[in-house]
């Protein structure tokens, strides 16, 4: 939920905004009933007594002001606020919509395994759950890295069938993965998707052999990167 650019990321807690009432509610129970007391007729006395109740609800709606303000930090404190950069320009969408390409390794090391799964399975999990977690308007493609590197898709799509198909189909090859190469293919791939956000995920157990001398620069910086490692814990070979 956001308020004049102002994003809340727990806007379940706007109820809380109620409790602000009761500093008020403490205020008309704690507040004294006027007593009559009958002074001589004498100018002075009741100008000092005038004087004094004046003052007196002065300090208790001071009182009152700053128990409520308290109260409002408090609450949006927990409200956790997160000020949204341009949130205000007009037409802007703040909602935007992901295109987000998959690179799958399947190189030789990813099908080894150390502890009776292999890297290559925990990949296929963790690429469904990425396919998974997106918006039904969300586009996707995978991309198998292996010596030449092979599209599921010609261009990002909706559908995740054919990608799920894709995945579960991978084997690992008896070579190692040109990433370079599937960082072109993902690229292009997003070339002509700029009413999307745009985002690549590297899903391998990134051994060094194949890792150690990509080039990462020319992703620009509009592209968001995401690695999933799923690296056996035992294998010392990493990138």
């Amino acid at each position: 939920m956001s308020l004049f650019g102002v994003a809340f990321t727990n806007p379940f807690l706007w109820f809380g905004l109620l409790a602000a009432g009761i500093p008020f509610m403490i205020h008309l129970l704690t507040k004294r009933t006027p007593v009559n007391i009958y002074f001589p007729t004498i100018r002075f006395l009741k100008s000092a007594k005038a004087n004094q109740s004046s003052l007196h609800r002065i300090r208790h709606l001071l009182l009152l002001a700053l128990r409520t303000l308290i109260v409002l930090l408090v609450l949006a404190a927990f409200l956790k606020p997160v000020f949204q950069s341009g949130a205000l320009v007009a037409g802007e969408n703040r909602n935007r919509r992901t295109a987000s390409i998959l690179i799958l390794d399947t190189s030789l090391s990813m099908g080894h395994s150390l502890s009776g799964v292999s890297p290559l399975s925990r990949a296929k999990v963790a690429a469904n759950k990425v396919l998974d977690d997106l918006g039904g308007e969300d586009l996707a493609n995978v991309i198998l890295a292996a010596a030449q590197p092979t599209v599921a898709l010609d261009e990002p799509k909706s559908n995740r069938y054919q990608l799920t198909r894709e995945i579960e189909k991978a084997n690992p090859t008896l070579e190692f993965a040109d990433i370079d190469a599937a960082i072109g293919m993902a690229l292009g791939q997003l070339e002509n998707l700029d009413s999307y956000a745009k985002e690549i995920h590297f899903i391998s157990d990134f051994q060094r052999t194949n890792w150690a001398s990509v080039k990462f620069g020319v992703i620009p910086e509009s592209v968001k990167t995401v690695f999933l490692s799923v690296a056996d814990e035992r294998t010392a070979n990493t990138a």
